[in-house]
This record gives structure tokens, C-alpha cells and sequence, in this order.
């Protein structure tokens, strides 16, 4: 049971500290909008605050085989950075603005730099899990073995080729011969046809111009 409340209590000290945070990085994030716009910033909490949680549910009961587990723990860093990042960026910012310290103005570009690369890294870890799932890691050996067969069957293919190409050319010019010939000899007279004959070969054919039997 003590063990049972203290993870109900770490989990309540974290979603507490979370709730602080989104709240800060709502805020800077809102003032990198437009008049009009800043509900959108309540978008880009899935790459910060919400991605925290987001990307532990992933890594510790979706995440599959030790390239995507990876990615996932890793995303759970860069949006805590994030998180750290523009509650930190926020903080100051809003002290400055109330007097409690000087004013830096790179603060907020270092927050606003910092707020790009986290939303950078949030999609490509995005892709990168969906790319690096087993099943279509699977897919893709199958597919690059598949690829390799091909190549090979055209090679062969192409050897093959090179070997018959010859013996079938001679062949189909034979037939090509044979078969103009006779139907260039069906058009001449009879006569003609005779002659045609004795010259196509003279030894089947008598002194008289008549066939030999």
C-alpha cells in the first residue's frame, strides 16, 4: 500500500509541476502569435507539456523493438527541454516586464529558438517511429529482397539473351525467306514460276525445265 501511494503521489507532485508549466509555456507561446491567434498555442502544447506525457505513454506500452523504444525515450527529453525552456523563457520574460529584473532580450530569442528545434524534433520523432516499426522494418527487408531477386532474374534474363538471340534470328530468317518466297512465286505466271524454281534449286528440276520425279 505504501509503495501503491507513493507513485499515486509522484504522480500527482508531476502532473501538478506539469499543469504550472503549461500554463508558462502557454503564455510565451501566445505572444508568438498574431492579435487573434493565440488559441493556437494551445496546439503546440502536444510538443511540450502534453508531449511529455504523451511520448511516456508511447515509450513504456507501444514503443516496439530498441530503435523506436529509442526515439520514444528520447522524445520524452526533448519536450521535458522544451518545457524547461519555455517556463524558464517565460519567467524571466514576465519578471522583466514587472520590474523584478533587468530586461535581456535574448531570453526570448533563446525560448523562441528553443520552441522551433522542440517542434522540429517533435515531428521527425513522429516520423521516425512509424518508420522504425518492426512490422514495417519487416516490410522493407521483404521488399529490398524482392528488389534483389528481380535484379538478378534480369541479368539472367539478359545472358540468356545474348545466347539464343542469334539461333532464333537465324531461324525467323529462314522462315521470313521461305515464306516471301512462296508468296512472291504465287503471283507469277506458271511459267515464270517454273523458272523461278529452276534457279531456287536447279538440281530438282529436269534438262526440259519439268520437275524430276
Amino acid at each position: 500500500m505504501n509503495k501503491t501511494g507513493a507513485k499515486i503521489l509522484l504522480w500527482l507532485l508531476i502532473l501538478g509541476m506539469l499543469g504550472y508549466t503549461a500554463t508558462r509555456t502557454l503564455h510565451f507561446l501566445q505572444a508568438t502569435f498574431p492579435p487573434g491567434q493565440q488559441y493556437v498555442a494551445f496546439i503546440a502544447l502536444v510538443a511540450f507539456d502534453a508531449g511529455v506525457l504523451g511520448w511516456f505513454y508511447y515509450a513504456t506500452h507501444a514503443a516496439r523493438g530498441a530503435q523506436q523504444r529509442a526515439v520514444a525515450y528520447g522524445m520524452i527529453f526533448v519536450c521535458a527541454a522544451g518545457v524547461i525552456i519555455t517556463t524558464v523563457a517565460d519567467m524571466l520574460t514576465v519578471s522583466a516586464q514587472n520590474g523584478v529584473i533587468a530586461r535581456n532580450p535574448q531570453v526570448a530569442t533563446v525560448g523562441l529558438w528553443g520552441c522551433i528545434i522542440v517542434i522540429v524534433l517533435n515531428i521527425i520523432g513522429g516520423l521516425l517511429v512509424h518508420l522504425l516499426d518492426p512490422a514495417h522494418l519487416q516490410h522493407m527487408k521483404e521488399e529490398e529482397l524482392h528488389d534483389k531477386i528481380v535484379e538478378a532474374t534480369h541479368k539472367h534474363m539478359e545472358q540468356e539473351t545474348a545466347r539464343i538471340a542469334p539461333q532464333i534470328a537465324e531461324r525467323l530468317a529462314a522462315h521470313w525467306s521461305e515464306t516471301i518466297t512462296a508468296e512472291l512465286i504465287g503471283k507469277l505466271p506458271p511459267r515464270a514460276q517454273v523458272k523461278v524454281e529452276e534457279i531456287a534449286d536447279p538440281d530438282s528440276m529436269n534438262g526440259n525445265g519439268t520437275k524430276k520425279n
